[in-house]
C-alpha cells in the first residue's frame, strides 16, 4: 500500500476516485480561508456537550451517527461543512445561509457517504489535518506522535465549531479513536462512543469494500491498525482480522478506562432498539455533568443487516 492517505485515491477504481483537479481546488480554497476565519470573531462555546463515534470499519459508525443526530436534534457537520476543513466556522455559516433544512431526511448511507448538502459528514480532512493522520506510519506511532498535536488549538477550534452551531454536537471521528483519554482529558464536555457489530460481519463488509473501490482484494481499505507493519506483507484474509482485532482492542481498552464517559453499544441492539439505548446515552451525561440532552424523536427498529448467508462468511466466523 501507498504510505500516504492521499495516495490510496491513486488506487482507487475510475467510479471511487476523487478528481484530482475539484481536490486542488478545495485544498487551496481551505488554504486561503485560513488568515481570513482568524479575523472574524467567533463565539468559543465549551460548555455545549460534544459525541464522538467511532467503531471499525463497517461496525455502523455513520448509521450510529445519524441515529444520534435524530434522537436529539443535535448539531452536526454536513457535506457543504466538510468541504471547510480548515475554515470550518465559514462552512457553518454558510451552510446556515445555504440551506434550509437543519438535518437530513434519512438515515442511509454508502460505504459512509450520504446524499444532498445537508447529509451527516464524517469530516475526515478535519480530523487527518488536526489529529496528524497523513501517513501509515503516524498511525503506527500514534503513541509517540501524541504530543505533537496542537491539543490547545484543536479544543480551541471545537469550541468556536459548538459556538457557531450553537447546541450541542455530534461528530464521528474514527481517526480520535486513537487518543480517548487525552481527547476526553484536552476537551471540555466531550463523550465518545464506541459502536461494535459481529466480526465476521465487518469483515465480509470489509472484503467488499475493498473489492468497490479497488477492484481486488490486496489493497488496504479503511482505518489503518496499529499493528499494520506486522500485516501489510500478508494475504487479505490475514490482514482483515488483524485489521478487526488491533483497533477493536485500541478503541475498547480506553473505552473500558473512562466508563464515566464513555460507553459500548452493540450495533444489533440499535438497530433493533435505538431508542432505549439513546436513554443509556442519556442517562450517562446526565450521571457525568448534569447535562440533560433530551430526546426529541423516537423511532422504530432498523432492519439488522448481517452476512450469515454469504459464503465467505464462514472462513471468518472461527477467528474471532
Amino acid at each position: 500500500m501507498t504510505d500516504t492517505l492521499k495516495g490510496l485515491n491513486d488506487l482507487r477504481s475510475e467510479g471511487k476516485q476523487k478528481p484530482k483537479d475539484k481536490e486542488n481546488f478545495l485544498v487551496q480554497l481551505n488554504e486561503s480561508l485560513i488568515d481570513f476565519e482568524a479575523t472574524q470573531n467567533e463565539i468559543v462555546d465549551h460548555s455545549l456537550p460534544i459525541i464522538f463515534v467511532i467503531g471499525l470499519p463497517r461496525s455502523g459508525t455513520t448509521f450510529c451517527t445519524q441515529i444520534i443526530q435524530k434522537a436529539f436534534d443535535l448539531g452536526y457537520i454536513n457535506n457543504l461543512v466538510a468541504r471547510f476543513w480548515l475554515a470550518p466556522v465559514t462552512g457553518i455559516k454558510l451552510s446556515q445561509q445555504l440551506i434550509k433544512n437543519t438535518t437530513f431526511d434519512e438515515i442511509s448511507s454508502d460505504y459512509a457517504a450520504t446524499t444532498g448538502m445537508e447529509g451527516i459528514h464524517e469530516f475526515g480532512y478535519f480530523w487527518r489535518y488536526w489529529l496528524r493522520k497523513e501517513t501509515a506510519s503516524d498511525f503506527v506511532n500514534y503513541k509517540n506522535l501524541e504530543n505533537q498535536i496542537s491539543w490547545t488549538e484543536l479544543t480551541r477550534v471545537l469550541g468556536k465549531i459548538r459556538g457557531a452551531i450553537g447546541k450541542p454536537i455530534v461528530m464521528k471521528n474514527n481517526f480520535g479513536g486513537f487518543h480517548i483519554a487525552r481527547m476526553l482529558k484536552e476537551i471540555p464536555n466531550s463523550y465518545f462512543i464506541h459502536i461494535t457489530r459481529n466480526p465476521s460481519d465487518v469483515a465480509v463488509s470489509i472484503e467488499k469494500a475493498r473489492l468497490a473501490f479497488f477492484d481486488n482484494l490486496d489493497t488496504w481499505w479503511a482505518t489503518i491498525s496499529p499493528n499494520y507493519h506486522e500485516l501489510e506483507d500478508l494475504g487479505p484474509q490475514e490482514q482483515i482480522i488483524g485489521q478487526i482485532k488491533s483497533l477493536y482492542q485500541l478503541y475498547e481498552s480506553q473505552i473500558q478506562e473512562h466508563p464515566e464517559k464513555a460507553l459500548t453499544i452493540e450495533y444489533e441492539k440499535l438497530a433493533k432498539n435505538p431508542s432505549l439505548v439513546m436513554k443509556t446515552i442519556r442517562d450517562l451525561m446526565i450521571k457525568d455533568s448534569g447535562f440533560d440532552l433530551p430526546i426529541k424523536k423516537e423511532m422504530n427498529g432498523f432492519e439488522i443487516r448481517s452476512y450469515k448467508e454469504d459464503e465467505r462468511y464462514n472462513k471468518y466466523s472461527g477467528e474471532f
